[in-house]
């Protein structure tokens, strides 16, 4: 799956160029500006990160004095002479709007996600349905909670946006970014300013995108039609409904996830923190052996699994595709690595298991296989 034809490189905007040792407040209005785009971050003019308006949701010390050193994000660099697999790939590995594109030893551009996706619409390589590739279930929230309700349920939930819901109809969308940006006062600079007065109590129906700007998707229409609506509608989610109930979101990093499983990898990780990267072999070698096990019970076809970390509290999210095409879900949580990978596993294990004893061919194939038919 190569680039050539695709015209991918054309697209690509010049960089925005920061030192590390610089204070974030320099870049804050850089961030603003670039919007769906990064900041790349060098040292002593060379490449060590980048940053976009991600760091707006974690950051909550004082600009001024907080060193893009200390914010930045590690993330991977984009080979001009690299295949559209491998681009999709970079993206899949976290929860990038945009990444460096380099060009021998110089960063030349950046390259946004939604370029990637019109590229992989006009190579014509999207296949399936969305409710293959959605993320589902979707985390639902009362267009009557308030701002820390809200924050509550990302928290527990893992999410960093909830699909607003009341009177049996979609009511909006609110994410992390929302809560943090818009719960400030008009005068403040930066949204990093701790509040005198704690706007907590605030309906998030005040802060949420609408209902009628949010792109949505049923669950049986064609992937490449799906990314069409989102290029259309310069979105990078769609929110996906059927019967006017959500019962699911599909992500730019979702049909990226579509692209990896035709190649056949067996198992794929993204949003490993530079840490866990340190540590992916051991990583892979726990999932690796969970998936042997499984394997002789339920074939599968591929292994996804995404990571977030909040605090010291790990977040795991996998989706594993079995053979006959099934999509199974599965998350969990703690603050050991390995053992909530393993406690994941076995979860999954359990549900692959529960759903064969219901299988009403599983005795028959048993049967045709021993010869007994």
């Amino acid at each position: 799956m190569r680039v050539i034809g695709v015209n991918l490189f054309e697209r690509i905007s010049e960089p925005v160029i920061i030192e590390e040792d610089e204070p974030l407040s320099k870049a804050l209005s850089k961030i603003e500006q670039q919007k769906d785009r990064c900041i790349i971050v060098t040292k002593g003019g060379e490449y060590v990160g980048i940053l976009d308006d991600r760091v707006v949701e974690r950051v909550t010390s004082d600009p001024s004095t907080t060193k893009i050193s200390s914010v930045f994000e590690r993330a991977p660099v984009i080979n001009s002479e690299g295949s559209l697999f491998d681009i999709c790939k970079s993206f899949f590995a976290g929860p990038y709007k945009a990444l460096p594109v380099k060009d021998g030893d110089k960063i030349t551009g950046v390259l946004s996600r939604i370029d990637v996706v019109e590229a992989l619409i006009n190579a014509g390589v999207l296949k399936g349905k969305v409710r293959d590739y959605m993320s589902s279930p979707v985390v639902t929230i009362d267009e009557k909670a308030t701002v820390a309700q809200a924050r509550a349920k990302m928290k527990n939930s893992g999410v960093r946006r909830l699909v607003v819901y009341g009177d049996g109809k979609l009511k909006g969308i609110i994410s992390t970014y929302d809560l943090k940006t818009k719960t400030v006062r008009p005068k403040e600079h930066a949204p990093f300013v701790k509040e005198k007065h704690s706007p907590e109590e605030a309906p998030i129906s005040s802060l949420m995108v609408p209902g009628e700007e949010v792109a949505t998707i049923e669950p049986d229409v064609g992937l490449m039609e799906a990314a069409r609506k989102m290029l259309d509608a310069s979105v990078s989610s769609l929110v996906v409904v059927e019967k006017n109930e959500p019962i699911g979101l599909l992500s730019a990093r979702d049909i990226f996830e579509s692209i990896m499983s035709q190649e056949k990898t067996p198992i794929h990780f993204s949003g490993l923190g530079y840490e866990e990267r340190m540590v992916v072999d051991e990583i892979k070698a726990e999932v690796e052996k969970e998936v042997e096990k499984i394997g002789k019970s339920v074939p599968l076809e591929y292994v996804a699994l995404h990571f977030k970390k909040y605090g010291r509290k790990y977040s795991v999210h996998a989706r594993i595709k079995t053979a006959n095409g099934g999509i199974v879900s599965v998350s969990n949580h703690g603050f050991d690595l390995q053992g909530t990978i393993h406690g994941l596993m076995l979860e999954f294990r359990k549900i692959a298991f529960e759903k064969l004893k219901t299988d009403p061919m599983r005795e028959k194939r048993r049967k045709l296989y021993r010869g007994e038919l």
